[in-house]
């Protein structure tokens, strides 16, 4: 069994290894993150635009109450994982396919942008579900017409 004393060198080695404390774990994590990208190692981060994958904004909603638009590359996993945490039994409204995750990312922004007055939290609004589904619908199109021009 170890000494208290060999414990407190061992700890001192690993911190002045890896830096000070948590923070200095979390930069040198960062930095290998950083050069196994560039050197091709990590083919998801190192993908870029090229690699462009169709993602969903959804509107997932229950019989009664709130609605949540949001994004996903699968909405129906999406749908079960946000159903683990909702007492009531949820569906998917409506899912609108975009061109990647960053035009995604902008038809949601855009339509939590508009919903704002009915906002409860995060993304969960109190509307409609078929005003929510409208306006990702057309939203989506519209970031499509752009794209295309």
């Amino acid at each position: 069994m170890p000494t208290r004393d060999e414990l407190n060198a061992a700890a001192k080695l690993i911190i002045g290894e890896w830096g000070m404390g948590r923070q200095g774990f979390k930069k040198r994590a960062r930095e290998a993150k950083r050069r196994r990208s560039a050197a091709g190692l990590n083919p998801i981060l190192s993908a870029g635009p090229e690699k462009r994958a169709p993602h969903f904004v959804y509107v997932i909603c229950a019989d009664s109450g709130p609605v949540k638009i949001g994004i996903a590359a699968d909405p129906r996993k999406r749908l079960s994982g946000v159903q683990t945490g909702h007492p009531q039994r949820l569906v998917l409204h409506f899912a609108a396919e975009v061109a990647d995750a960053a035009t995604a990312r902008r038809v949601e922004a855009h339509c939590h942008a508009q919903l704002a007055a009915c906002r409860l939290s995060g993304e969960w609004f109190d509307c409609d579900p078929d005003t929510a589904a409208d306006l990702v619908k057309s939203t989506s199109a519209q970031w499509r017409q752009d794209q295309a021009a």
